[in-house]
Order: structure tokens, then C-alpha cells, then sequence
């Protein structure tokens, strides 16, 4: 059996690696950061390219200035290089421009290295997990609970917190019921088209009506999907098996190409529309949403942005806030993810790039310095990318160690302000760098 990871609809990286066994599940990045499922298969290793290092900055009083709040540092398993074992959170400590351990993840796997059955959260004051997620699949290897606990630091024993169980039809998900310790239970049931996609989620729980209890059924999203979405029933299913978490956080049922979702906003009285857009190579570009009070007009409140590097990796996630005062859109959380280069034959054994591009300062104002650290003499081609992919500047081959950009474009008219991406290649090797250019 060849590694396989969970199709997405997105018709972006191909996760696909030969020759390794067992299939690997996912580590549900989304649990960190506001990426939707859509996105979410550009953060899987693919065949050349593993995600090493996210950071996360913040800008939280709308001045242009980005503090530094997380990271994430993820490993790899020694034997399968593809496979995430564990993952450190560090928070950044601004008086003295330091990071400071916060906390371990641990995934544990059954025998056969495919279904991850615990997952276990360490706190940096602690010297042992103190949460706990469980998981459990049927005799179809499909998942039926998800089960949270937390640790009592005097008696180290785990209290059970909650429960998701998930009720399957032939070929789709029909259901997950959601049992919050000490509270009545919260059931989820799901409409579906043709395909088994899910097109209408209705939550069923007791509410207080006329100063009485009762079951009370609300339609909360509804979902359409982009035409050219291939998904089923199954494929969600799949997904569910080898992408298991703690789904009170997820929408994990938005599951493959959306076009549009919409559904209610936290209450009764507002709801809220998102518009999916998708680039020319069919990737998540950006997300649109938007909220209304009267279910017709609706106004803008958030949107989502997805950059990606030359190699098709997910480079930066941009969550911006609409400004009504300004009728303009704020940059209020950055997240930017670092890549590694493996081989897609020997799992342990790292590609080795030709040569590494350094570049300074960055951001940078009116110009930036690129200097190469090469092996050896050979000619390097060196070009400048703009988020969309389309070339900038090229500046040819050279045996030069640096070279400057100026910020001009081939024509030599300067570039506006943003992310651009310095891609160098040498014998047939390619390595890049993200530069950003500021006023």
C-alpha cells in the first residue's frame, strides 16, 4: 500500500508519495489557525515539500505594526519522514525579543501507524500531558468518538469533558451527536445531495420555549459547491478517519470546492454569507464574509487571503477586519508558514538544495540585497515572482554571489507594496525566498 493522504477538492498539491507504507493521517493544521478544510491540504507534506516552522503575528490596534504572538515547530517520525509525531507551541515574549516554550503535542498511533488513537497535550509547567484527546473507529476503520479529557493536577487522574459521536449511513455521515459533560446532549444531522455531500446542517437540541424545555431544530449552514467539485459522501468520510480532532473548534463538514456557504452567526438575529474564490490554478485564493441582520442585505466583516511561493506551497494566511470608519480592509493577523525539502523516494533522506539565498534588510524600502552561499561556481538564474506567480523581474544567469533588486519591474517601473518571492536556480535545482516590500 502506497502513502496516500485525504483527497481535497481543491485541486492543488497532490499528496501522494511512493513507496512509503502505511497511509499517514493528517495533523489538522486548522486547529492552530482560521484556515478553512478548502485550504488545508496546501499545509500536507507533499512529495518534495514538508511544513517545518508557522509563525503567527498580530496586529491588535489597527496601527500597521505586527507583533510576533506564536510559533509552531512541528517533527517528523525517524522512519517516516512524512509522518508528524509531535508539534511545540512557543509564545514570543516582547521585552526581551524571545520565545518561550508554552507547550507539546504528542500524536500516538495504532500498530498499523495510520489512526491516530490519542492525542496528548503537554504544558510547559508540567512534567506530563495533562489533556487528552481519544479516539475510537469501527471495524470500517471509520471514526465514531472523539472523546476529550482534561487531568486533575492533584490526583493525575483524567476527567472526561466531552464526547463527539458520528453516525454513518452506506456512504456518507449522517450525524454527530455532541455530549458536553453535565449538560443535555447536542445533536447535529446533515442533508445531503446526489454526491453525499452535505448541503444543510441542522442542530437539534433543548432550548427554553414559552418558559418551557424543549427540542428545538435549526437550520445553521447551508452549503453550495463549486461546479467543478468532484467530492462524495465518502471521500468526507475518509477524511474524518485520518484527520481526527476535537471538531467543537472545526467545520469539518465544509468539505470540498465551496462556492458559497451561509448560515447563522452565533444567534438567532444574524446571519452571515461567505463567498469561496479560487486562482487560476484552481487554488483557495480567498474568502469573503460577510454578515446581515435582516437575512438580505449583508455588509462586509471579514476576509481570508491565501499567498502561495513559486513552489505551490501555502506561503502566508492573511485574516483582514473591514473598517466601516474607513470603508477599507486591515491586515489584523498574519500567518506564515516555512517549508523543508524531502525526497519522495528515501523517506529520511533530505534533498540537498544547491545553495541558500539570504536577503537584507526584509522588509525592505527601495531596494534589497540578495546573496547566494553556493558550493560551487556554476551559473545561477535569478528571477523575482509576484503572489500571483507571474514574473516581475528577471535577471538572467550570472556567476555573482549578490546581486540588488531595485523594487522595478523588467519595464523599470517600481512595484507596488506586498510579498514577492526571489526564486534562484542552479544545475536544474530551484530554491526561493519571500522578500516584502514596504513604503
Amino acid at each position: 500500500m502506497k502513502i496516500r493522504f485525504i483527497p481535497f477538492l481543491l485541486a492543488s498539491l497532490p499528496l501522494v508519495l511512493n513507496a512509503i507504507e502505511p497511509t499517514l493521517p493528517n495533523f489538522n493544521y486548522n486547529q492552530l489557525f482560521e484556515i478553512p478544510i478548502q485550504a488545508k491540504a496546501l499545509l500536507e507534506p507533499n512529495r518534495n515539500w514538508r511544513l517545518q516552522e508557522v509563525t503567527q503575528r498580530i496586529d491588535h490596534i489597527n496601527d500597521g505594526t505586527y507583533g510576533i504572538g506564536m510559533k509552531w515547530e512541528l517533527f517528523y517520525n525517524e522512519s517516516l519522514s512524512m509522518r508528524i509525531d509531535s508539534l511545540r507551541t512557543f509564545s514570543y515574549l516582547a521585552a526581551d525579543s524571545t520565545w518561550t516554550y508554552s507547550s507539546s503535542t504528542y500524536n500516538i498511533y495504532d500498530q498499523s501507524g495510520e489512526y491516530i488513537t490519542e492525542r496528548l497535550n503537554q504544558p510547559w509547567d508540567y512534567a506530563q500531558p495533562m489533556y487528552k484527546s481519544v479516539y475510537t473507529y469501527d471495524n470500517q476503520n471509520r471514526l465514531v468518538s472523539d472523546s476529550y479529557y482534561v487531568r486533575v493536577p492533584s490526583t493525575l487522574e483524567y476527567n472526561h469533558s466531552w464526547t463527539y459521536e458520528y453516525i454513518y449511513g452506506t456512504d456518507r455521515l449522517l450525524r454527530y451527536n455532541y455530549l458536553y459533560e453535565g449538560s443535555p446532549p447536542i445533536n447535529y444531522l446533515f442533508a445531503h445531495d446526489a454526491q453525499g455531500r452535505i448541503i444543510t446542517l441542522l442542530r437539534e437540541g433543548q432550548e427554553i420555549v414559552n418558559d418551557s424545555l424543549q427540542w428545538v431544530t435549526v437550520v445553521i449552514d447551508s452549503l453550495a459547491y463549486h461546479q467543478s467539485d468532484t467530492s462524495t459522501g465518502l471521500d468526507l468520510v475518509d477524511y474524518l478517519s485520518h484527520t481526527p480532532y476535537n471538531f467543537s473548534y472545526q467545520l469539518f463538514y465544509c468539505f470540498g470546492k465551496l462556492e458559497e456557504r451561509k448560515g447563522w452567526y452565533g444567534n438567532h438575529y444574524t446571519t452571515f454569507s461567505e463567498i469561496y474564490t479560487y486562482d487560476m490554478y484552481d487554488r483557495l485564493a480567498d474568502i469573503l464574509q460577510q454578515l446581515s441582520t435582516d437575512h438580505i442585505n449583508y455588509t462586509n466583516d471579514t476576509k481570508y487571503l491565501y499567498l502561495y511561493n513559486t513552489e505551490g506551497n501555502l506561503a502566508s494566511y492573511i485574516k483582514q477586519q473591514w473598517m466601516p470608519n474607513t470603508q477599507s480592509w486591515y491586515d489584523h493577523n498574519i500567518v506564515d508558514f516555512a517549508w523543508e525539502q524531502t525526497s519522495s523516494v528515501e523517506p529520511n533522506e533530505v534533498i540537498p538544495v544547491p545553495f541558500n539565498i539570504n536577503a537584507y534588510p526584509n522588509p525592505f524600502n527601495s531596494e534589497v540585497n540578495i546573496r547566494f552561499d553556493s558550493k560551487d561556481n556554476a551559473l545561477v538564474e535569478t528571477s523575482v515572482y509576484n503572489i500571483r506567480g507571474q514574473l516581475i523581474k528577471a535577471f538572467g544567469n550570472s556567476r555573482n554571489t549578490s546581486i540588488t533588486w531595485d523594487g522595478k519591474d523588467n519595464q523599470g517601473k517600481s512595484v507596488s507594496n506586498g510579498i514577492y518571492f526571489i526564486k534562484a536556480t542552479q544545475d536544474g535545482k530551484s530554491i526561493s525566498k519571500k522578500v516584502i516590500k514596504i513604503k
